[in-house]
Formats: structure tokens, C-alpha cells, sequence
């Protein structure tokens, strides 16, 4: 991993509390240069630079002083499983998806991080969407990847699975953004594809990889699937 464990775990606690979006976190970052300088800062100090409010200093206060081990369980089932943890600041995290205004604070990458600096299209689309839609979806992501370029989509059923088979089946490259934790893959009758995507190109979620997910956190992959890509590729809303 890059960082040292210590470093991860006071990134964990520091993005666990309730407010500290993106925005907030480079305006912090801007001001300490580092997390443990904002780890370190005094109540006092947190509070004189108009980011934290009282309500999100005493929260912050009381993980400080709560038991590190959840945090380190993370830490340890990822390394275990060659999960790679990737902080907002970190440079391997990916500039584009930077620059939105909600960013994930963090990334969990399984797989092969290199492809986040290669050209990406993200290629979206209904669940239910046509077999004649998923068939031309198929082709195209086939010669997509046949190019170079990756192939970037959320992993549900339709369009998604379309668009990361056709990748596949060239021996391209291709990128699956989870809505829920990457030890609770969903839907589970992708388990295969999942698996394919693993050893063959990049599984990423913003979640510990225990999440079971929801549906506020599908929606949500949304933003790092566009984030993260040159360009996007809508195939098609839905069968009607």
C-alpha cells in the first residue's frame, strides 16, 4: 500500500464524519497540508477555520477516542485481498473525478489501477433494456476496446453487462464501478463477471468492502462512472 497503516486509519476516521465532503476535505488540506496536521489540530484551530462547525468537531473528537480496530479491519481485509485503498489526495486517485464537487473521499480498487490513467468511455444504459439494444452494445464496446480505450460501466444487468462482455471478449480492458462494497457484489448472479473483471481489468467502489450497498449508493456510482471517463456513451433508456 502507499501509505502506512497509521496514515490510512486516521483517513478513515477524519472521512467517516458526517459532513466532510470533498469541497471541505481540499479546503482542510489546503490550510494543514496534511492529515495528520488536521488530525493533530486543536479543537480550537478546526473550529477558527470556519470548515468544521461544533457539532462536526465533537463527532471528530469522539472517533479520535473510540477504538481504532474497525478502522484496521479495513485496512487489513484489503491488503489481505490485494485491495488497494486510494484516499482523496492520494496521486494515483483520479484528477477528473477530482475536480467534481462530490467526490468520493475515497476509492477501493480491485484490480488493476493502471487503467485510471487510460482513456476510458463510460457506456450506460437501461436494466431493461432490448436485446437488440444489448446485442449492439455488445459489438460496439468489442470494438471500443479493439482501440485501446476502456470500457467503463456500473456492472447491472442489461446495457452494463453488455458493454463489460463485449470489452471482455476482445481481451480489452474494462472498468466496473460498485454501488455497494466489493466483498457484496451486486446483482449476484454476476459473480463470473465480476470475477472476470477482478483478474482482467478494475473493480472500484467509494464503500468498505462490507457494505451491503443501497439504493441511494447505486445512484450515487453514478458520478465516479462519469467521473472517471473521457466521454459517456448512452445506448438506451429503456424498452419503452
Amino acid at each position: 500500500m502507499e501509505l502506512k497503516k497509521e496514515d490510512l486509519v486516521q483517513w478513515l476516521k477524519l472521512s467517516s464524519v458526517k459532513g466532510v465532503g470533498s469541497s471541505r476535505m481540499l479546503k482542510l488540506l489546503s490550510i494543514f497540508s496534511t492529515v495528520d496536521s488536521i488530525y493533530e489540530a486543536s479543537a480550537e484551530s478546526l473550529f477558527s477555520t470556519r470548515i468544521f462547525n461544533k457539532s462536526m468537531i465533537d463527532e471528530y473528537d469522539s472517533i479520535k477516542k473510540k477504538d481504532s480496530r474497525y478502522f484496521e479491519y479495513i485496512i487489513d481485509e484489503c491488503e489481505n485481498h490485494k485491495i488497494q485503498i486510494i484516499p482523496f489526495y492520494s496521486k494515483r486517485y483520479p484528477s477528473k473525478l477530482k475536480a467534481m464537487p462530490d467526490s468520493p473521499l475515497t476509492l477501493f480498487a480491485w484490480g488493476d489501477i493502471e487503467l485510471l490513467k487510460t482513456k476510458k468511455v463510460a457506456v450506460v444504459g437501461s436494466r431493461e433494456s432490448s436485446e437488440e439494444a444489448k446485442k449492439w452494445t455488445f459489438e460496439n464496446t468489442q470494438k471500443i476496446s479493439q482501440q485501446g480505450i476502456t470500457v467503463v460501466s456500473g456492472g447491472a444487468k442489461g446495457i452494463d453487462y453488455s458493454a463489460h462482455r463485449g470489452a471482455l471478449s476482445s481481451n480489452g480492458k474494462t472498468i466496473a464501478i460498485i454501488g455497494s462494497g466489493l466483498f457484496k457484489l451486486y446483482p449476484e448472479e454476476h459473480r463470473e463477471l465480476f470475477d472476470e473483471i477482478k483478474h482482467h481489468g478494475l473493480l472500484l467502489s467509494e464503500h468498505p468492502p462490507e457494505y451491503v450497498g443501497s439504493r441511494i449508493s447505486l445512484l450515487r456510482r453514478n458520478r465516479i462512472i462519469s467521473g472517471i471517463s473521457n466521454c459517456l456513451l448512452l445506448v438506451t433508456s429503456s424498452t419503452e
